[in-house]
């Protein structure tokens, strides 16, 4: 039976075509799926979410995550971290340009080259204000060390740039397998140089430059504010979102929390094996 019917026969629910269309159309159409899904009832939510094949092992779980999950889970049965680094970042472009529907405005945005020591790097600038001198934020995307670039990470640095009010400026950094560590942390370190020595170009004030970044990016940026501690370019601040900070240590929750939600213990083997430059198939 499916989704559409499923849910009209258990709670009476009347789609309209273009919803009907939406639920039928969910792996071309994961944004509008999570904006539409959002505003079912939570017995509707749940009642999916078993259609799906998402157990419900975690009672805690918001309704609307976990249904977010099982389409997720639905239309991405292998996990983030594939075998194939391209197939991977291919994935993860596409999951990330469903999720946004009108991008946030910001006054102004500018793809830049950044010429650093060990070569060029591309970023974007996103200006709060095309005027004023404002504070700049050094964003490092996330994706496992080996997925992930300016446009998968847009929004996001969008919404930092328009609510934090402050000059972004997203960079992108060599990725695992073809360039293992250190490579990112040495463009991270070097990009943040980079915006000290032009923050005046970028409408930014050199004293009041932080760096940030999600999951992989979040290490980048640790490591970043570790590294330049007690130099002219050290940064002010750090906004940490969920960093990897530990890769050595299993802990109980790795495991506790490895089945059905967004990250999976063989995402982390996968991409810990990608950052050392190592394969990512399993040993014959």
């Amino acid at each position: 039976m499916s989704l559409v019917k499923n849910l009209t026969k258990t709670f009476k629910i009347t789609f309209n075509p273009v919803q009907e269309r939406v639920f039928q159309h969910a792996t071309r159409m994961q944004g509008d799926v999570a904006r539409l899904i959002e505003h079912l009832p939570t017995p509707a939510q749940h009642a999916l979410s078993r259609t799906l094949g998402m157990p419900n092992i975690y009672p805690g779980l918001n309704p609307h995550v976990r249904l977010l999950l099982a389409v997720r889970r639905h239309v991405n049965k292998d996990g983030l971290i594939k075998a194939s680094p391209e197939a991977s970042r291919k994935a993860f472009r596409e999951e990330m340009r469903g999720i946004v529907k009108r991008p946030t405005p910001v006054a102004a945005i500018e793809n830049l080259t950044l010429d650093t020591e060990e070569g060029p790097l591309a970023a974007r600038l996103y200006r709060a204000d095309t005027k004023a001198i404002l504070p700049l934020m050094v964003f490092y995307h996330g994706g496992a060390f080996m997925t992930g670039d300016v446009d998968t990470h847009d929004e996001a640095c969008r919404v930092l740039c328009k609510h934090g009010h402050f000059q972004v400026l997203s960079v992108e950094y060599r990725l695992a397998p073809e360039h293992p560590a250190p490579a990112a942390s040495i463009d991270a370190v070097n990009a943040c140089k980079w915006a000290h020595a032009h923050a005046q170009e970028l409408g930014a004030d050199p004293s009041l430059i932080c760096v940030a970044g999600d999951s992989a990016g979040g290490n980048l940026a640790a490591v970043v504010a570790q590294q330049l501690q007690k130099t002219a370019a050290a940064p002010c601040a750090q906004c940490l979102i969920y960093p990897v900070t530990e890769s050595v240590k299993d802990f109980p929750s790795m495991s506790t929390y490895d089945k059905h939600l967004f990250l999976s213990m063989e995402d982390h083997r996968r991409a810990k094996l990608a950052y050392e430059g190592k394969s990512l198939l399993p040993p014959e």
